[in-house]
């Protein structure tokens, strides 16, 4: 069984071992590198778990399948742009990828998003992640501008269901 759920106070360690997880599995798709994420103290990892714990400036959801983490996602409200906010650390186990539980993470986001009044989602996908690019353009998001390294996204939230 699958759930997905916000990030709790306290979940630090989780937080972690799954960014290192994805961090790991997939290095080519993330702007940050394992070995980096590796030198972060268990201050920093706890820290920026408990941020997104509570409140509506930022949050951190988890995919569960029988109780093992399996997904990661991350929303942050932009302060520049108080009705746009960015989703990154998307990642889903690779056994799991094709099963529909992208989706459902990024429904979760687009909830949450949406009960916190932003109405615009963006991100940034690195060039070499296809896949994940495929995944955003069939959830209904654009392109708005490519750079060498990566390819940055948006989308409104007033269309998030596909």
């Amino acid at each position: 069984m699958i759930t997905i759920r916000r990030i709790h106070t306290g979940e630090g360690a989780l937080f972690r071992d799954l960014r290192l997880a994805a961090l790991k599995s997939d290095p080519h798709a993330f702007g940050s590198t394992y070995e980096s994420a590796l030198e972060r103290s268990v201050e920093s990892w706890s820290q920026q778990a408990d941020s997104t714990a509570e409140g509506s400036s930022r949050s951190t959801f988890i995919a569960f399948r029988n109780g093992e983490p399996v997904g990661i996602s991350a929303i942050y409200g932009r302060e520049e742009k108080k009705n746009e906010a960015e989703v990154f650390q998307v990642w889903i186990a690779p056994d799991l990828r094709g099963s529909g539980l992208a989706k459902k993470m990024m429904d979760t986001v687009f909830d949450w998003a949406e009960s916190n009044d932003y109405t615009k989602i963006i991100g940034e996908v690195t060039q070499n992640n296809g896949r994940a690019l495929s995944f955003y353009r069939n959830y209904g998001f654009e392109v708005v501008s490519e750079t060498v390294s990566e390819i940055k996204i948006q989308k409104s939230i007033r269309s998030n269901k596909s």
